[in-house]
C-alpha cells in the first residue's frame, strides 16, 4: 500500500484494492492497475485520480519493473500476522498429532461428522499411522469419535451420531441407561430402553452398522427378529404402565415390575456374508468398518500405481491443480457400487457409475462404446479397475457425448 501511495500517488482506498489483489492472487485485478500505477488516471471530467509514477520522474521502465515485482511477489506473498497464527497453529497441532495421534484423529474425525469425503481422508491417514478406527459398538461408543483401549493398543472408535437415521436424543437416552451398567444382550438392550425413546428404525440402523456385533447374536439373526422382540418388550412396558397383570401376577408383589429378561428364541439362520455386511456399514456409516472388499487387492494397486480417490477429491475440493486437474488421466482401482443405465438418442446405452476405494467414492461416466464392450464386468458388487480423465465440470449431450 505504501508504494503505490507513495510512487503512483494512489489513495488509502485505491491502494487497499491492490494489497487485497495481491492478498488473493488475482492476476487480472493487479494488471488492470499497471496503466494507473505507471502514468496516472484521471476522472471523466479531467480531475487527476492519481498521479502516477512517471510523474514523479520514474521512467517507464523501471516503473513497470517496480510494478512486475509487485506482481511476482503476489504469487506467494502472505501476511506476516496470519503466517504467525498459522505457523503456531501448525507447530501446535504437529506436537499433539506426534505425541497424542489417538486423540489428535479423533478430535479431526469428530469435526468432520457427516461429511465422508473428508472423514476418508482422515480415516485412511489414521490406518496409514497404524491406528485402527473401530465400528460403532452400543457399550463402547458416544456420539462423536472417541479413544479407547483395544487389546495392547489405543483404537479410535466411532462415533453413534454417524449412523444413519440415528438422533441425538436416542444416543443421550442410550448412554444414560448405559451408565447404570453394561447392555448384557440385544435383549436387554430392548428391555431396559423400552420406556425411554425407543425407535425401530433407529434400532435397526444400529443392527446394520455393527453396534451390537459384540453381545453375540448375529446380524442375519437380529434382522430377522427384531421388529418382534421391540414388540414384546413394548408390551410389557405398556402393561407396567397402566397396571394390568396376567393371571399368574397376580398376588405376587414383584408383578408390576416384570422386567424379567429371558433367552429369545432365535431362529437357525445363516449369517450374512463378509460382502452383505460390509455394504449395510457403508449405507449406515458411509465407510467400510469391519473390513474392506478391496483389502486383497492392495498388492495389485501398488503395482499399478493406482489413484487414491480421497487425494483425487481433496484436490478437486481445493482448487488444487498440481497434480490432479481436468484432462488428467488416472488408473483406480474400486468397488462399484451403484450402476445407472442410459439410452442415448443414437439407441446405444451408457452408465453413470457411482466408484469407490478405500479412501473414498466417485462418479465414473462410462461411455457407449466403452460401455458396450466391458458391460460384463461393470456390475454392482464387481471390483474393476479403470483408466480414465478427469473432468470437474461436465455434462453429457443425449448421444453420451461429453461436454466440458
Amino acid at each position: 500500500m505504501t508504494i503505490c501511495r507513495e510512487i503512483a500517488g494512489f489513495s488509502y482506498g485505491r491502494a487497499d484494492i491492490v494489497r487485497r489483489a495481491m492478498s488473493k492472487k488475482k492476476a487480472k485485478e493487479m494488471e488492470a492497475m499497471r496503466t494507473a500505477f505507471i502514468y496516472g488516471e484521471r476522472d471523466e471530467n479531467g480531475k487527476e485520480i492519481c498521479h502516477g509514477a512517471v510523474a514523479k520522474g520514474i521512467s517507464p521502465e523501471v516503473a513497470n519493473e517496480i510494478f512486475d515485482t509487485m506482481s511476482a511477489f503476489a504469487a506467494y506473498a502472505f501476511n506476516k500476522s496470519h503466517a504467525t497464527a498459522y505457523a503456531y497453529t501448525s507447530y501446535r497441532t504437529a506436537y499433539l498429532k506426534a505425541h497424542y495421534p489417538c486423540e489428535y484423529l479423533a478430535s479431526l474425525l469428530t469435526s468432520v461428522l457427516g461429511n465422508m469425503p473428508k472423514t476418508a481422508v482422515y480415516v485412511d491417514q489414521a490406518q496409514k499411522m497404524r491406528i485402527s478406527v473401530l465400528g460403532p459398538d452400543i457399550n463402547e461408543s458416544f456420539e462423536t469419535y472417541h479413544v479407547v483401549n483395544h487389546g495392547e493398543k489405543q483404537a479410535i472408535r466411532f462415533g453413534l451420531l454417524g449412523v444413519k437415521n440415528v438422533g441425538r436424543t436416542f444416543l443421550h437416552e442410550v448412554i444414560a441407561e448405559r451408565g447404570k451398567g453394561r447392555f448384557n444382550s440385544f435383549e436387554d438392550f430392548v428391555s431396559r430402553m423400552s420406556e425411554r425413546d425407543l425407535n425401530k428404525r433407529q434400532v435397526e440402523s444400529l443392527i446394520k452398522s455393527g453396534a451390537f456385533d459384540s453381545l453375540g447374536t448375529p446380524r442375519s439373526a437380529l434382522l430377522s427378529e427384531y421388529e418382534k422382540i421391540i414388540e414384546i418388550y413394548l408390551k410389557k412396558a405398556r402393561d407396567r404402565m397402566a397396571g394390568q397383570f396376567d393371571l399368574f401376577s397376580i398376588g405376587n408383589f414383584t408383578a408390576a415390575e416384570d422386567t424379567t429378561v429371558t433367552a429369545y428364541p432365535y431362529p437357525d439362520i445363516p449369517e450374512l456374508s463378509s460382502y452383505e455386511k460390509l455394504a449395510m456399514e457403508k449405507e449406515m456409516t458411509g465407510l467400510y468398518l469391519s473390513g474392506h472388499p478391496l483389502e486383497r487387492y492392495a498388492e495389485t494397486a501398488r503395482k499399478l500405481r493406482c489413484d487414491k480417490l480421497s487425494e483425487i477429491n481433496s484436490a478437486v475440493s481445493d482448487g488444487d491443480k498440481s497434480k490432479y486437474r481436468d484432462g488428467r488421466t488416472v488408473t483406480l482401482l474400486g468397488l462399484v457400487a451403484e450402476k445407472k443405465e442410459k439410452i442415448t438418442k443414437s439407441d446405444t446405452r451408457m452408465a453413470f457409475v457411482n466408484f469407490e476405494d478405500e479412501t473414498g467414492g466417485i462418479e465414473l461416466i462410462v461411455f457407449p462404446n466403452v460401455y458396450e464392450a466391458n458391460f460384463p464386468k461393470i456390475q454392482i458388487g464387481k471390483i474393476i479397475g479403470v483408466t480414465g480423465e478427469i473432468s470437474v465440470k461436465e455434462s453429457q449431450n443425449d448421444d453420451g457425448e461429453e461436454q466440458k
